[in-house]
């Protein structure tokens, strides 16, 4: 069985190595498209670009002044298009999509703020924490921004409220505690957190890289059921089977190769973002610690590949027919999936298409 293997694997990689322009289509083009378009759109997705920015504000306190003040400074500003979300109402993915950031404000705030300026041994631990959550897809240049919002809001409304509390007790004990509190920083009643399976998006390195590999991947397709139909036209698979060789055995000899194939690929083009992109680019590349999942994750992808192979060799009449085939399919794929086109940049509907690709999972 072993021997078996062995000669039908040398068989199919002497096949490949002679063919030139399938060299090509898996080694060449993806090195093309990688290197290109990353330095090409390393200005344009690196975040999500947004005319005004859109908030949402949860306010479970019942409506106090804290919220209100809240609302009425985002809109004083200009730059938000701010939106209040009932408290009943649960904040998910979907609805975080349409707007960039939300802020929840925990019930008591009002009530701990007025504390915090005229209580004397308040400490900051006891003050509710808002939650500002963000989009995944949001820049992060437009983070700090929210964030320092937040900060301005919370440096303004404690500057009014110092001004009217020394209004109503116009004591010179007074003032030197009050004064202090003006010291508040927004990390103090913040906590940060995001929605989705990613925090910042990529940049185009970290996006092209492993995106361009997978579709180079699947393009194993056409050279290999290419030689099944050139085998199966020509009548050498049926020579084969006259000798001693189980069908399994065939199966796996003719597909081993391009397993092989698949990681050189794959793996290829993790040393070209790793080591040649970071060179002519500001971008930097990085494929994570979890080598072992890595190469599981490889494995699987490429046993898909290879299936899809099969499944295209099936039902083609001619090689031609085999590359139109690969070629629609592949391309489709890689559209819906998120390797064209970012899949954090897509309308919801879109994202929800993206899932029935191989491509998307795999990416």
């Amino acid at each position: 069985m072993w021997q078996q293997l062995q000669a039908l694997a040398f068989k199919e990689l002497k096949a490949i190595v002679r063919d030139r322009h399938a060299l090509a289509v898996l080694f060449l083009m993806p090195t093309i498209f990688i290197f290109f378009l990353s330095l090409a759109l390393q200005d344009l997705y690196s975040g999500k670009q947004q005319a005004k920015l859109e908030i949402l504000v949860q306010d479970f306190d019942e409506g106090n002044f804290f919220s209100k003040e809240l609302i009425n400074y985002l809109h004083r500003r200009g730059e938000f298009k701010v939106r209040a979300l009932p408290p009943e109402d649960v904040l998910t993915t979907k609805l975080l999509s349409k707007n960039t950031a939300a802020i929840s404000i925990p019930k008591g705030t009002s009530a701990a703020f007025t504390r915090f300026l005229t209580e004397k041994d308040f400490p900051i631990a006891e003050f509710p924490k808002m939650s500002l959550t963000i989009d995944p897809a949001l820049d992060a240049a437009y983070r700090l921004f929210v964030q320092g919002t937040l900060g301005g809001f919370f440096y303004e409304i404690t500057l009014v409220k110092v001004g009217e509390f020394l209004q109503n007790t116009p004591t010179a004990q007074s003032i030197p505690r009050v004064s202090e509190r003006t010291q508040l920083n927004v990390s103090d009643l913040l906590e940060e957190r995001t929605l989705g399976a990613i925090s910042t998006p990529p940049n185009p390195v970290q996006q092209n890289v492993p995106g361009w590999s997978l579709f180079a991947m699947f393009f194993i397709a056409v050279p290999l059921a290419s030689g099944v139909i050139r085998e199966r036209s020509s009548g050498a698979l049926r020579r084969i089977l006259t000798f001693p060789v189980s069908r399994s055995a065939l199966i796996i000899g003719k597909l081993l190769p391009y397993v092989v194939i698949n990681f050189l690929q794959f793996y290829l083009m993790l040393g070209l973002g790793y080591f040649v992109l970071p060179l002519v680019s500001d971008m930097s590349f990085s494929a994570g610690h979890q080598w072992v999942g890595l190469a599981a994750l490889t494995l699987v992808v490429s046993l898909a590949t290879t299936a899809f192979a099969v499944a295209v060799a099936t039902i083609s009449k001619s090689q031609e027919h085999a590359s139109a085939l690969v070629g629609g399919s592949v391309m489709t794929m890689g559209v819906l999936g998120g390797i064209m086109v970012p899949v954090f940049v897509m309308p919801d509907f879109m994202q929800s298409v993206a899932r029935f690709s191989p491509m998307y999972w795999a990416h």
